[in-house]
């Protein structure tokens, strides 16, 4: 039997409960509202993770946050369906992300912080892919792509850090087929490269 610790109000009913339970002897404190539903819930699992619930009145958690063992924040808020519809974490190379899914609980808009200082946000398709991608690198160039239903860029338009417009084509493989750049003096310059002479984006002065 887990060793509990209970406190009621005059009426007698309980309204905070201390227990370890497990094997592990798995601390947990829960608060009951006045009708004796429990409505929160403060936790340490056994792998070390510290979890907070929150619930309804009929017993549903809408709000989850758990801390990880290396310090990693979640936080997960749920529908009434108990669907995890938004979610903002903490991952652990120090990225910031916030996503929020549909119905179907798959990702349709996204928010990113990077290390290098990197921002984005990103709108994805029913694949799970991004197809709409704004981003502001460290120096503050900005930067948005275009991708297919597979997740390859097909259409880039940015402006480099010496403030130079530019504008790219992408073949399905991800190839450079066409760039549109006006230079620092006002020079507006076309260039379609050949089949030879074609790049992958992760090679392009954009990427």
């Amino acid at each position: 039997m887990p060793d509990k610790f209970v406190l009621r109000d005059t009426s007698g009913r309980t309204r905070i409960e201390l227990m370890a339970q497990g094997y592990a002897a798995r601390p947990c404190l829960t608060l009951y509202d006045a009708t004796g539903i429990y409505r929160a819930m403060l936790s340490v699992e056994a792998d070390e993770r510290v979890c907070l619930y929150l619930f309804d009145r009929k017993g549903k958690t809408p709000v989850f946050l758990v801390v990880h063992r290396s310090g990693r924040p979640h936080l997960y808020l749920y529908s009434k369906t108990g669907r995890s519809r938004i979610r903002l974490a903490v991952l652990s190379d120090n990225t910031h992300g916030l996503d929020l899914a549909g119905k179907d609980e798959k990702r349709r808009w996204g928010v990113t912080i990077l290390p290098d200082g990197r921002r984005g946000v990103y709108l994805y398709g029913k694949r799970g892919n991004a197809r709409i991608a704004v981003e502001v690198a460290g120096d503050g160039s900005p930067r948005l792509e275009l991708s297919d239903n597979l997740g390859i860029v097909r259409a880039a338009l940015a402006v480099t850090s010496d403030d130079a417009p530019i504008m790219r084509l992408y073949s399905w493989t991800g190839l450079v087929h066409a760039t549109l750049a006006l230079l620092s003096d006002d020079e507006l310059t076309l260039d379609i490269p050949s089949p030879q002479q074609a790049f992958p984006i992760n090679e392009s002065p954009m990427a």
